[in-house]
């Protein structure tokens, strides 16, 4: 999209994609440019706030065309043009309905939308293109948002506008250096010669209350009817929320206790106050194991489901579920963020996250924490008082959680799997025998570290349990979604898969074994949250967790003692309680 420097009859310049929308109009400079390179090239006339206006000193037409001229020369252009200003007139015929610009602002109320999503955002409002273009630039004529490049340049180098990050692949373009983001490509690819609509905080929320108080949120009934440990962790995060005593809350639950349903009075709570929230986890297992539940919790809210597997969908909403990837389309939006599942990957590994999040959340806004693994990074902030912590040791039934148990075993990850070939006799009569012993008990999930090894397990154990039903997936299987909905019917006896399953994903009566538990890739909280899929419900409240491996490690000494420690912690606080 290209952009125009304006000077208008007062004397000040801005930029613009449509210059003939602004009633002041004296002067235009054609031709357009991306506008990354106008705020590059004039960053020393223009203000560093895009949306803001400088007065034009004498000769400052003849400046900016030399600078724009000298830039793309520097830049190595091979694009041939004569830069020159025209005089403009108003277009009458372009004005604005405010009617129509009132009925958009909520749907761009708190987002960054990119040059991409125009043509999805104007066909979800039935309006053209071009139409919703000027909505959005009177927005920003308002205060209301700013254009800003999708990758914005500085005397450093390039800085993606959507994820912050500056791993950013530089190229030649038509105009000279461009760049594209590599960070945040799963939602769309973005250049430098692109831009992107960023909302500015507003203080008043658009959306309505709720309930007509928060007593009345509070009386809501929950799909889960909370025990003692439940409904005083619920109360303290209702207490957090009153005195504000934290930006950020870290609630460390045992893995099955019920850490998602406690948050729904504080959710409750701020709904009844027409506040925005989110409910955020780093993968869509997860996010898609919440969405139903957040439903059947809040029948009256409309809720809006974010991630990669579904279409994407515009309109405003007061309750959002969402991966962290998707969370990088708001900006400062939400006045509460649950967020699920914090120390997992991608999150966990990723600044351009991390950044996105902070980003989405309002200036006076809170965010909750809840993982039953807490980072090293998070324990410290608690430590620090930089976070308030907030501890549910006891699972919703009151049981232990199920301890890990390690088999040794002389699994090699190069052992040649495939249809024609077999595993040594030792490691296949070993698998055989431990299977058959667990089965019996309930459906198997089995961890395997690697994607490659999903088929080729999948093969092996279908080999030695040709009557039972076997299937597998990992992340990138188009058929993932399927199968674990089916995985969640219990139409799988033996379910192979990688970590996507080791969160977020509740099934009555499952035994876990992870093989090559010894693998570098497994760490303690990794271990820790394969064996929490165990005992997760009231009808089967224990479980069999095994660790198969040629050798016991560090993380797997260490998983079986921060699970001790959990269900030491469990028993102080039933004695307390008692």
């Amino acid at each position: 999209m290209l952009f125009y420097v304006l000077i208008d009859k007062n004397g000040a310049i801005r930029i613009s994609p449509v210059p003939d929308m602004d009633k002041l109009l004296k002067k235009v400079l054609r031709p357009g440019l991306p506008l990354s390179y106008l705020q590059y090239y004039l960053r020393n006339i223009l203000c560093s706030d895009s949306s803001c206006i400088k007065k034009a000193s004498h000769k400052i037409e003849k400046t900016i065309i030399n600078q724009v001229v000298k830039g793309l020369k520097k830049d190595e252009t091979i694009l041939e043009t004569q830069f020159d200003w025209y005089d403009e007139e108003f277009n009458p015929q372009r004005q604005l309905a405010e009617e129509r610009f009132l009925r958009i602002l909520p749907m761009i109320e708190g987002k960054k939308i990119t040059e991409g999503e125009i043509a999805v955002l104007a066909k979800t409002m039935s309006i053209s293109n071009n139409d919703l273009l000027v909505t959005i630039n009177e927005a920003v004529s308002r205060g209301l948002g700013e254009w800003l490049p999708a990758i914005s340049r500085n005397q450093s180098g390039w800085v993606c506008e959507r994820c912050s990050s500056t791993q950013i692949q530089e190229w030649p373009s038509l105009y000279g250096k461009a760049a594209t983001c590599q960070e945040c490509e799963i939602l769309g690819s973005q250049t430098s010669l692109q831009m992107i609509f960023r909302s500015n905080q507003t203080e008043n929320n658009i959306m309505k209350p709720l309930f007509h108080n928060d007593q009345d949120a509070l009386k809501e009934r929950w799909s889960i009817e909370f025990t003692n440990a439940q409904a005083k962790v619920a109360k303290r995060l209702l207490e957090y929320s009153d005195e504000l005593k934290a930006d950020e809350v870290l609630l460390w639950a045992a893995c099955g206790a019920g850490k998602t349903e406690v948050s729904f009075p504080l959710i409750a709570r701020y709904l009844a106050r027409g506040k925005k929230v989110l409910f955020a986890a780093p993968r869509q297992d997860v996010v898609h194991d919440v969405y139903p539940r957040l439903q059947s919790n809040f029948p009256n809210v409309p809720i809006k489901l974010l991630s990669g597997a579904v279409p994407q969908k515009f309109g405003e909403s007061i309750l959002t579920v969402a991966t962290t990837h998707q969370v990088l389309k708001f900006y400062r939006h939400f006045d509460l963020i649950i967020f699920d599942e914090v120390d997992a990957y991608p999150y966990s590994e990723s600044i351009s996250l991390k950044y996105g999040l902070k980003a989405a959340l309002r200036e006076s806004g809170q965010i909750v924490y809840l993982t039953a693994t807490p980072s090293d990074e998070l324990l410290k902030k608690a430590v620090d008082g930089r976070c308030l912590i907030i501890r549910l040791p006891i699972r919703h039934h009151g049981h232990p959680l199920p301890l890990p148990k390690w088999i040794e075993i002389p699994l090699k990850i190069n052992y040649p799997i495939n249809a024609e070939t077999n595993l040594p006799i030792v490691i296949s009569n070993g698998i055989e025998r431990i299977i058959k012993e667990v089965i019996v008990k309930g459906p198997l999930l089995v961890f395997v570290p690697l994607v490659a090894l999903v088929p080729q397990w999948i093969t092996v154990i279908k080999k030695l349990f040709p009557l039972k039903s076997v299937e597998g997936s990992w992340s990138s299987d188009p058929k993932r979604r399927e199968k674990i909905d089916s995985l969640k019917k219990k139409k799988y006896d033996i379910f192979i898969t990688t970590s996507i399953l080791e969160r977020g994903i509740t099934i009555s009566g499952v035994q876990v074994i992870v093989l090559f538990a010894d693998h570098e890739i497994y760490d303690v909280r990794s271990l820790v949250q394969m064996s929490g899929r165990t005992g997760r419900t009231n009808e089967t409240p224990s479980g069999t967790v095994l660790f198969l491996a040629n050798r016991e490690t560090k993380a797997m000494q260490s998983a079986k003692t921060w699970i001790e420690e959990q269900n030491h912690f469990a028993r102080q606080e039933e004695n307390e309680n008692a």
